[in-house]
């Protein structure tokens, strides 16, 4: 969950996989995103996403009792450059679902570095169609302040590796988000921090202007029917 804490609302979730292993647990979501980028595999997955997605968002609702609540969904930058009719696949479940919530595409600053008319005009299609268009861990990878003027983002997800450095007396990194989201403000948008896990970290991010929080501190990752039960009862309005 994405929490507003202006609202005390869940005013967004973040559609995420695991995949078991045969220990029981998990495995690593880096690495296996990186094997299946580089076997191609990951075009079928970001589609069975979709997929499930579509399925899950109006039953969520629904049970919810609510009529907006928006879902951000993590996308390869491969499957910008994937083949035409993988990716025309990919666009009709997308489209389908931004006719259903409003959508909005989480991806890495990698993406971006491909700046040509035929990504440009995707994205701004994107944005015509009311797809949000927000850059997954801003500040780590690629960084360059200029995409948030050529892109259509409307998005910037403050890296966790950022919100960690609350925790200390780092006083450059605590100007630096605060310049972040000042920035943001100035640009008209959306700030969301993830990583957050204390309390302290919640007070200064909103001290700083950003409201829109994902962490451990409200929730770990959960299945349909938990995350149903938690946006009807939300345990953070004690910040």
């Amino acid at each position: 969950p994405i929490v507003n804490t202006h609202t005390c609302q869940v005013n967004k979730i973040e559609a995420l996989m695991r995949c078991p292993d045969l220990a029981g647990g998990f495995y690593n979501t880096e690495e296996l995103i990186r094997n299946c980028e580089e076997t191609s595999t990951i075009f079928d997955i970001d589609i069975a996403v979709l997929k499930q997605v579509n399925k899950d968002i109006e039953i969520i609702k629904q049970q919810c009792a609510v009529s907006e609540l928006g879902i951000s969904l993590n996308v390869s930058p491969n499957i910008f450059s994937c083949q035409s009719h993988v990716f025309n696949k990919w666009l009709f479940w997308l489209y389908e679902l931004a006719q259903k919530t409003k959508v909005t595409l989480e991806i890495t600053e990698r993406a971006l570095l491909n700046k040509s008319s035929t990504t440009l005009s995707v994205f701004r299609d994107f944005k015509k169609r009311g797809i949000e268009i927000a850059i997954d861990d801003f500040g780590v990878g690629y960084s360059s302040l200029i995409t948030l003027v050529d892109f259509p983002i409307s998005v910037i997800k403050i890296d966790r590796s950022f919100v960690k450095k609350l925790n200390k007396d780092e006083t450059q990194y605590k100007q630096l988000i605060n310049s972040i989201v000042t920035l943001a403000d100035k640009l008209n948008l959306e700030v969301i921090a993830e990583g957050v896990e204390e309390a302290y970290q919640v007070n200064l991010l909103n001290k700083y202007g950003c409201h829109n929080l994902q962490g451990f501190y409200f929730s770990r990752a959960l299945n349909k029917p938990d995350i149903i039960q938690y946006i009807r009862n939300p345990q953070w309005s004690d910040i």
